[in-house]
């Protein structure tokens, strides 16, 4: 399993960035995860409800002639049906066979004649991406049958600690969708919008934010106005990085930039600032989508401000998402990242050293990992793109 962090991980979250602010990067984070799981294939949907109708769909790692028949035939004979699909917890990593037993799917016609010949599983692993009436966003990922079975939750867990980062991704894909949509204001979808958000200008000035952003300002220490309501964070380096943000917003080789880490200094906090570009540099106004933006007459940018998770101990619960550990298993990776040994955290947590080894030996199965050097080493790699919070 390591060698999926070292080689691949990185990558994987820089495309799923990339794919959350400009959809037609899908197709390059869905041909990597075929790489990264042993020549998988799959299939990356989502589907309309009210228009019954996919928007999205892409099949990778898959011969044409097999997604021509399932177009044509198949679809119809599918025993994983969209409802199925769409009960499916948000974010959580599960087997088709959960929804669908192997045993009456082997007797299919659906798995002899199409699932079978390609070497599908029928347990290959599923993701539910919305959890919204009338819309299903799904990822399947399919490593070959006889590698996938033997290993099943060596799979599961590596697709697990990507997951909550594709589920960002397809939110913030909603949103950026939601601003090339002329019929759809952008009043209204500031006031609809769950996280903090805020228009800017390049020097930071505020336009307009939601009364989430409000209450960021006003309850938290990780942001604040200026005296001359520039939007400004705190902590001279975090102030840096989002200002730097703002002002170059779109103007990087026409990209939005990677998302900031930022922490609230008071209560340790961990969020994510997403900075996007609402007009381009020299763009032609009459093509701008929103007349709130045009009347502004400059560059523009939208500041989405993402909470990690929604507890106290954010460091925490960071570490127990992405290495998808215990409670318990984080707080001790969180103590040996600290440099505590193994004995000063057993006495310190107030349980047997016993205990403690067997959360170590638990969490060496779980991230591949054999001694404390390595299990460290690995934690930092993994959790850096998200500045890691000491508590």
């Amino acid at each position: 399993m390591s060698s999926f962090f070292e080689d691949d991980l990185s990558t994987l979250i820089q495309l799923i960035y990339d794919a959350a602010l400009d959809a037609d990067y899908w197709p390059f984070f869905l041909d990597q995860i075929s790489q990264s799981f042993d020549s998988a294939k799959g299939t990356f949907f989502i589907f309309d409800g009210e228009k019954s109708d996919y928007p999205f769909i892409y099949d990778y790692n898959v011969d044409p002639d097999y997604s021509r028949a399932f177009e044509q035939y198949y679809s119809t004979l599918n025993p994983y049906t969209l409802g199925a699909l769409g009960n499916m917890p948000q974010g959580k990593v599960v087997y088709a066979s959960e929804f669908f037993s192997e045993e009456e799917c082997k007797k299919t016609e659906f798995y002899n004649d199409f699932l079978k010949p390609q070497n599908v599983s029928t347990a290959h692993t599923c993701i539910n991406l919305e959890n919204y009436p009338n819309r299903i966003a799904t990822l399947i990922v399919a490593p070959p049958a006889h590698i996938f079975d033997a290993k099943r939750e060596f799979y599961a867990n590596k697709l697990q600690l990507l997951a909550p980062h594709i589920v960002r991704a397809i939110e913030l894909n909603r949103l950026t969708q939601g601003l090339q949509l002329a019929q759809q204001s952008l009043e209204t979808l500031i006031l609809n919008f769950n996280w903090p958000l805020f228009i800017v200008d390049q020097n930071g000035r505020i336009q307009t934010s939601n009364s989430q952003a409000e209450q960021l300002i006003q309850k938290s220490s990780l942001l604040y106005l200026d005296n001359f309501r520039c939007l400004q964070a705190k902590g001279i380096q975090q102030n840096a990085a989002l200002t730097k943000a703002i002002a170059t917003s779109g103007q990087i080789n026409g990209k939005t930039g990677e998302p900031l880490p930022l922490i609230d200094s008071r209560s340790g906090c961990s969020y994510m600032a997403w900075v996007l570009p609402l007009t381009q540099p020299n763009s032609d106004k009459s093509n701008q989508t929103f007349s709130f933006i045009n009347e502004l007459n400059k560059q523009c940018s939208l500041v989405i401000i993402v909470p990690l998770d929604g507890t106290s101990d954010h460091s925490i619960d960071l570490i127990t998402q992405a290495l998808n550990v215990t409670q318990a298993e984080a707080r001790l990776i969180n103590a040996l990242m600290d440099g505590t040994t193994l004995t000063e955290y057993a006495l310190k947590s107030k349980i047997s050293k016993n205990t403690a080894k067997n959360h170590l030996a638990n969490i060496y199965y779980k991230t591949g990992t054999t001694r404390q050097a390595e299990l460290v080493a690995f934690a930092y790699k993994l959790l850096g793109p998200l500045e890691r919070i000491k508590i």
